[in-house]
């Protein structure tokens, strides 16, 4: 038969999800032989080394995250992959549980916590919240402690986007915290990735039009995210080219899923009607190789000539000489036609006015 437990030591354990350590139990009054016959009898679980989960039935994620720091112990933290799962970065829990602790202690001394990875460093400074919640990284710390331990650029930088992007943070106060740590293996690389979200360069596909056709070719530098309105609403362009009135969109699958692009296109149609301005779109096989980023800059000197002074040119690559010269011919050959750009996927026709922008 099961014993009800004193109010207010229910209420000390409800604050923790249903688990409890034992130094903890024993200081509520719950004698050792109290937790030994609750095991004993199956009412409670054995979470982890000296952690109970006062039930017998299958853990919440919430308590299982409340037994692995109840098991690594004081001054522990939830960071990396399980922060960003608290902090909305992952959709999905991280497999294993991530856990900082100082760099004096370690709590796996006494054999390895199973399911969980222990991170020591005195950096992290624990910013803890009201009681009874789980002490976790600030979310500055926890997208360079991401950083650190992803291989690519690419990788990295994706958690920059997810943060920013999310409008979690805001790159100054990476930065800030970036500035914190006097050890950081990868500083200059996140001091360039943080440069690249300041101006809002926020996913892999506008880096790549940022650096591989833009500035590689010599194109008026954009301005990022840029908010307008549009009726009673207010929208954000991936990249304009203001005194051009061309916008550039790109479409990848995380920011423009597939049933949004029906509304994308209202929007084109809206900027084109309203605010004068030509929309073109670009998806990631659009700019996956610098072969491709080379045509698409090659359109690109077609399309902002067409409405504005001739800007861009080829890079280096031979090959795109040899591109941009056929573009020169097709812009010859249309001369006469009406000032209407040649190549424009998902794009649409520009007239002259002003658009309204909201800063």
């Amino acid at each position: 038969m099961a014993i009800e437990l004193h109010p207010e030591c229910r209420r000390f354990i409800n604050q923790q999800d249903g688990v409890v350590a034992r130094p903890q139990a024993l200081e509520l009054g719950l004698g050792a032989e109290f937790l030994k016959n609750r095991i004993r009898y199956g009412e409670w679980k054995r979470l982890q080394r000296g952690v109970y989960a006062t039930h017998s039935g299958r853990p919440s994620r919430e308590a299982q995250l409340w037994a692995a720091m109840l098991r690594a112990g004081p001054d522990a933290v939830l960071s990396h992959q399980t922060a960003a799962e608290r902090q909305g970065l992952l959709k999905q829990p991280s497999s294993l549980i991530h856990i900082s602790v100082p760099e004096a202690r370690n709590p796996s001394r006494h054999g390895k916590i199973p399911g969980v990875v222990i991170h020591r460093s005195d950096v992290i400074v624990s910013t803890r919240y009201p009681g009874g919640t789980l002490p976790c990284t600030r979310i500055e710390d926890t997208v360079l402690d991401l950083i650190k331990v992803s291989k690519s650029f690419d990788a990295k930088y994706n958690w920059i986007c997810l943060a920013i992007g999310g409008r979690l943070t805001t790159a100054e106060r990476i930065l800030d915290a970036l500035a914190k740590r006097k050890r950081f293996p990868a500083r200059r690389e996140a001091e360039l990735m943080l440069g690249y979200a300041a101006e809002g360069i926020l996913s892999w596909l506008e880096r790549q039009w940022a650096e591989g056709v833009e500035r590689q070719h010599g194109f008026p530098t954009a301005r990022r995210q840029v908010k307008v309105r549009q009726g009673t609403t207010s929208k954000y362009l991936d990249n304009l080219y203001e005194d051009y009135r061309v916008c550039v969109e790109l479409d990848g699958k995380a920011a423009h899923p597939e049933e949004e692009r029906r509304f994308d296109e209202a929007r084109d149609r809206w900027n084109l009607a309203h605010g004068k301005v030509v929309t073109m779109r670009y998806q990631v096989p659009d700019l996956r190789d610098q072969e491709h980023r080379c045509e698409k800059a090659a359109e690109m000197a077609v399309v902002l000539r067409d409405h504005g002074s001739a800007v861009g040119g080829p890079c280096e690559d031979p090959r795109c000489q040899e591109r941009f010269a056929e573009f020169r011919i097709r812009i010859s050959e249309s001369a006469e036609r009406s000032r209407v750009p040649l190549s424009r996927p998902q794009s649409v026709a520009i007239a002259s006015s002003g658009l309204p922008f909201v800063s």
